[in-house]
């Protein structure tokens, strides 16, 4: 009887404790997780719907805001990673910085929640990371090491309300194109995003912007969409796959608000980079400022002394930092010294005038292919051993991991030698301005070269410049073509919303000097310390910016060639109990080419009225007295 006993107890231990490992077994299958932002207006949801497949929600204020989408990765070998997997264990981190940076504010802040979920499909362990802010999520796959896998595609997507209305593009190489718009419902499926796309919520409830950030060692992502109208990320560069030995993927991110100053504020892909070697503040050699084109001597390179002079002296009076040679110089000489002896003559005339030169230079080439590193290497010694400030490099136009590992490279060596950078003809920027802070500015736009859409202009604040500054190359009075469907106010709107931290000018100064916008050219800056997106502004229609830099305010205002408007607009961004000398630039009805200019004096109570012409624009600087 006594043997039956304890028979008996221990088969009801081993049930309970059977019972205990099945809850916990299924527990560990089922996921089923929510996090909040810090402020909780962003709440991410994690579960595994009815066929296995790990998924993810996300809500702004209690409002669904990405529709349940996919997760996952296809490994060769393992399969999709994010179908069938279970739950090991997980870890939440409240994360509270600030670093400094150039671009729309000189100091950012990042304040997130960090989900770390060590996740197991069959017997292949990943970690997922999850950071979200009250303004955006990120979220990227973790591998177990560094040994080569091969990436066959990644299935992770974000799925929208059918109603939603994207702006997006597709010229994945350049994206120089113009923006589209189009209600999700509608999209045929054939479309291949740029990962810079951005999409307004119906019945008003807010923004929603894709891209990638912390892109090294891996393929670069577009966004498919697909027969279920989700957006898919899409190696668009390598559409059978690629391989790598990278330890993780790069982040994704959704930038989410309820107002377009929010997205604009936003820098989410600059907090998941990799941070520079070294404090910011320690690369005091890093200027960011205004530049423009110099065109003072022939087509083999010889200076023209007088006119040189000239160009740098107005330059100078409308403190330009830095003119910009173009690829040409590279036949200046039979060898590359004999060219760089010759842009050697323009450095040493610009030093008089504290003004820097770069020099353009497209990465693939056939004589000197910066994609060698011994070439690269040597190339970048001699320009630095000139005196040069800096290199615009060119083309590089690919997404595959070695196009994307160039942008490091170049970036690095230049830091090493303390020269500064731009990209010409580049793909999408991906945070690099944060980890390389000699990176000024990068194309990536559909700039004035192309003439002026001034739609495209109302689209672009909102959708390319999310994740960084573009060298869009505003003004050009000498051209009206390039003028397109704009006015001179509109141009000068543009430098101050389409932000770069080398604004460059397409026009030479000395026509920039014997314009009327010249007092305006000479004092608006190229980064600034605040920035607010004003309610009145609207995707594709209009934009309304306010700018400060130290004391002084900018006001800017540009207009879509679709759009007949006329504002009322109060001017309580200005500081309080603070008397300003306001230089206004209007729009004169029916003219594109000339200006409407007063001087005013405003304050925190003042309210302007602004009449534009269709395809028009609006500046004020405030200066404080």
């Amino acid at each position: 009887m006594k043997n039956k006993k304890y028979i008996f107890v221990t088969l009801i231990l081993i049930t309970v404790f059977t019972l205990i490992l099945a809850i916990w077994l299924f527990n560990k299958n089922r996921i089923d997780m929510s996090l909040t932002s810090p402020e909780e207006k962003i709440q991410v949801n994690i579960f595994k719907n009815k066929d296995d497949q790990l998924q993810y929600s996300i809500s702004m204020n209690d409002k669904e805001v990405i529709l349940p989408s996919d997760l996952g990765v296809d490994i060769e070998g393992i399969g999709d990673i994010g179908h069938g997997a279970s739950l090991i264990e997980y870890d939440i981190e409240e994360v509270n910085e600030e670093y400094l940076n150039h671009g729309n504010t000189n100091v950012e802040h990042n304040h997130h929640n960090h989900l770390k979920l060590k996740l197991k499909k069959n017997n292949y362990e990943y970690f997922l990371h999850w950071k979200i802010w009250d303004n955006g999520i990120a979220f990227k796959y973790e591998y177990p090491n560094t040994q080569n896998k091969s990436i066959n595609e990644e299935n992770s997507t974000f799925k929208f309300d059918p109603e939603t209305l994207a702006w997006y593009q597709m010229n994945n190489n350049t994206m120089q194109d113009i923006y589209n718009s189009k209600k999700v419902k509608d999209l045929n499926g054939n479309e291949i995003m740029t990962a810079l796309s951005t999409f307004e919520l119906p019945d008003n409830q807010g923004y929603v912007s894709l891209s990638e950030a912390n892109l090294k060692d891996y393929a670069g992502i577009a966004y498919r969409v697909t027969d279920e109208k989700s957006l898919k990320a899409h190696f668009w560069n390598e559409r059978n796959g690629f391989d790598t030995n990278s330890k993780e993927s790069p982040w994704r991110i959704a930038v989410i608000s309820d107002d377009l100053n929010g997205l604009v504020n936003n820098n989410i892909a600059e907090n998941v980079s990799d941070p520079p070697n070294r404090k910011l503040s320690k690369y005091d050699w890093i200027e960011p400022g205004k530049a423009t084109w110099f065109h003072a001597v022939d087509d083999s390179g010889n200076l023209n002394e007088e006119d040189g002079k000239e160009v740098l002296e107005n330059a100078s009076e409308l403190g330009i930092k830095y003119m910009v040679i173009g690829n040409d110089w590279i036949n200046w000489g039979e060898t590359l010294d004999d060219s760089l002896l010759k842009v050697e003559q323009i450095v040493n005339m610009a030093n008089h005038y504290d003004i820097g030169i770069f020099i353009g230079k497209d990465v693939p080439d056939l004589e000197y292919n910066l994609y060698e590193k011994d070439t690269r290497d040597k190339f970048l010694k001699k320009v630095k051993e000139t005196g040069i400030s800096g290199v615009k490099f060119g083309h590089i136009e690919q997404e595959h991991a070695e196009a994307v590992n160039i942008y490091h490279e170049l970036l690095q060596t230049s830091m090493d030698l303390e020269l500064l950078a731009i990209f010409h003809n580049s793909n999408k920027p991906t945070g690099l301005s944060r980890t390389y802070p000699n990176l000024l500015s990068q194309e990536a736009v559909r700039g004035m070269q192309y003439n002026l859409s001034t739609n495209n202009t109302n689209i672009i604040p909102y959708t390319r410049l999310i994740s960084g500054g573009a060298d869009f190359t505003p003004i050009n009075f000498t051209d009206p073509v390039r003028l397109g469907d704009g006015t001179w106010t509109h141009m000068l709107a543009n430098t101050v919303i389409i932000q770069s931290n080398l604004l460059t000018f397409m026009d030479s100064p000395n026509t920039i000097m014997k314009n009327d916008g010249a007092e305006f050219v000479k004092n608006v800056p190229a980064v600034w310390d605040e920035t607010i997106v004003l309610p009145e502004s609207g995707i594709g229609k209009l934009s309304v910016f306010a700018k400060r830099k130290g004391d002084d305010w900018f006001l800017a205002v540009q207009n879509s060639s679709d759009n007949k408007e006329s504002l009322n607009l109060r001017l309580d961004f200005l500081d309080e109990d603070i008397e300003y000398s306001s230089l206004e630039y209007s729009d004169i009805k029916n003219e594109n080419n000339k200006y409407e200019i007063n001087e005013e004096k405003r304050n925190n109570s003042s309210e302007i009225s602004i009449s534009l012409n269709e395809g028009g624009g609006f500046v004020a600087h405030f200066k404080a007295k």
